[in-house]
């Protein structure tokens, strides 16, 4: 079975580069009946939202699930690490939602209205979904509990095993700023001992226009030692 590009992201240990910014793609899977208007079951994986993909996990590609379930099973891929998660006032634009920095879960948001809106076309009742996950991907289902865009999204929600950070905003732009000096240093566009300096010398719109251009591998971190939380 084929699956699309996992989100940019280096494997653990080894930190092998893996993955594509063309990343943002839905599973779906049927029973092979002709019932409708069935339950929808939505998987969001962890991997500390750092690495992991829809995919990444064979005891979830969906059609046993569906099969035994009598369901459509539906995972997900959202962007990870840097990509999914990054405060930094550089990329403030006054949308509330976009400022939070938390795009990854915007990406979560945005599939479960793609499956309000198409999920009757596989057999599906839009009125019955339930969103799960395990490790990260049971924090991002605590998260879309709360926020008001998820609202109306699903109807059920189950989490296993969710770790629970609590990083606050001052603490998420401090390591965004780490994250572009390690940047800095590894593009040689400044040395180690100078990058803090180059950074604050810059205005935010600058900071952005970096941002946007770089090498998306060069900006990902590089597990253990970097973390987005």
């Amino acid at each position: 079975m084929d699956f699309a590009s996992p989100p940019i992201q280096f494997l653990p240990l080894i930190a092998q580069p893996l993955g594509s910014e063309d990343c943002l793609y839905l599973n779906v899977w049927r029973p092979a009946t002709k019932e409708k208007r069935l339950p929808v079951h939505v998987w969001i994986h962890g991997g500390d939202n750092l690495v992991g993909s829809a995919d990444m996990n064979p005891d979830f590609h969906g059609q046993p699930l569906a099969s035994a379930a009598n369901a459509v099973f539906v995972s997900i891929n959202y962007r990870l690490g840097i990509f999914g998660w990054f405060a930094h006032p550089s990329l403030r634009s006054r949308d509330p939602e976009t400022d939070s920095g938390n795009y990854g879960l915007l990406d979560i948001i945005e599939s479960l209205r793609w499956i309000r809106n198409n999920i009757e076309a596989f057999g599906g009742d839009p009125e019955k979904v339930t969103i799960a996950g395990e490790s990260s991907g049971a924090l991002n289902v605590l998260c879309l509990l709360l926020a008001p865009s998820a609202k109306g999204l699903f109807r059920a929600a189950s989490v296993q095993s969710p770790f629970l950070p609590e990083p606050r905003r001052e603490e998420a732009e401090a390591f965004a700023d780490r994250l572009i000096v390690d940047y800095l240093v590894r593009s040689g566009k400044s040395p180690r001992k100078l990058a803090a300096a180059f950074l604050a010398s810059k205005s935010g719109f600058e900071i952005a226009a970096l941002l946007r251009s770089a090498d998306p591998f060069d900006l990902a971190p590089r597990p253990p030692r970097d973390r987005v939380e």
